[in-house]
């Protein structure tokens, strides 16, 4: 039902006026108005099928008016048309009163690639629901690929701005390579053991305590650089409560020995082994 109607069933001769005319004029205009918004703007509602060189009749929807599209031989441009004609009065006065408003091809006008085909329902929800599908196959792929990490691209490491690292890799911190990680060398380099060794230095503390200095021979003979000992005492005795309160260090570091320094603080002998590693830095 439109929003204005006229109840033409009344009795008594009604008044057919100008008034009555315009208001059942602006009934349909504006219904139809209101519903070509609908449709967007600068769209083909219906007909204009390309022929090849003419295009057939049809509508458009044109800056918000719906309008007839006249065809004919296919122009780049096309323009709005407005026909005018007159009728004569009652009072034999002419006067313009029919107004045909139409698009058709021409020159200086708009181009015809402003307007584009307007879908019907049916292709709308055909298309709706593909992309509705395509959408879950997305999601569902994207949630594969995350978790792929297998480097599924083939990404190299030029694409990603380390072209001049090498491939090499090593587990031996005491290798020297200019084709292993700088990593590994700066390792190697501020840190390497180069000997072990175990010392049985029970006989260099007396039962009574005090003080004993222990000359240790370095295993494997010369070492060649600042070194630093890294040692524990370990006990073999069975009673433990005799050895554990003795402490050390060590001074005079050659190439070729150290010495060991032990201090006893209870009266009791003691059964150690001197475990050390030296490492060069």
């Amino acid at each position: 039902m439109s929003n204005k109607r006229v109840d033409f069933g009344n009795l008594g001769g009604f008044p057919l006026t100008q008034d009555l005319l315009l208001y059942m004029q602006s009934s349909y205009r504006d219904a139809i108005s209101g519903m070509a918004k609908v449709c967007g703007n600068n769209v083909i509602v219906s007909g204009m099928e390309d022929n090849g060189t003419s295009f057939s009749d049809g509508w458009i929807v044109l800056d918000g008016e719906l309008l007839p599209f006249v065809g004919g031989p296919k122009q780049s441009t096309f323009i709005v048309v407005d026909d005018k004609n007159n009728e004569i009065f009652e009072d034999g006065v002419s006067r313009t009163v029919y107004f045909t408003r139409y698009a058709r091809f021409g020159s200086g006008g708009r181009p015809i690639t402003d307007l584009f085909r307007l879908s019907t329902i049916g292709a709308l929800q055909s298309n709706l629901t593909e992309l509705n599908n395509n959408l879950t196959t997305l999601n569902s792929n994207y949630a594969l690929h995350a978790a792929n990490k297998s480097n599924p691209h083939g990404v190299t490491k030029q694409q990603v701005g380390l072209g001049n690292l090498p491939n090499a890799v090593s587990d031996d911190p005491t290798l020297n390579d200019s084709n292993v990680l700088a990593t590994t060398r700066a390792t190697a380099k501020a840190s390497k053991i180069v000997r072990t060794a175990t010392v049985d230095i029970t006989g260099s503390i007396n039962s009574t305590g005090d003080d004993a200095i222990t000359n240790i021979n370095i295993a494997g003979g010369i070492v060649s650089g600042a070194y630093l000992v890294a040692g524990s005492l370990r006990s073999y005795s069975q009673d433990f409560n005799n050895d554990n309160d003795v402490i050390w260090m060590v001074r005079d570091l050659t190439p070729v020995n150290f010495k060991l320094l032990i201090r006893k603080m209870a009266r009791n002998y003691v059964y150690l082994m001197f475990d050390y590693a030296i490492i060069l830095y």
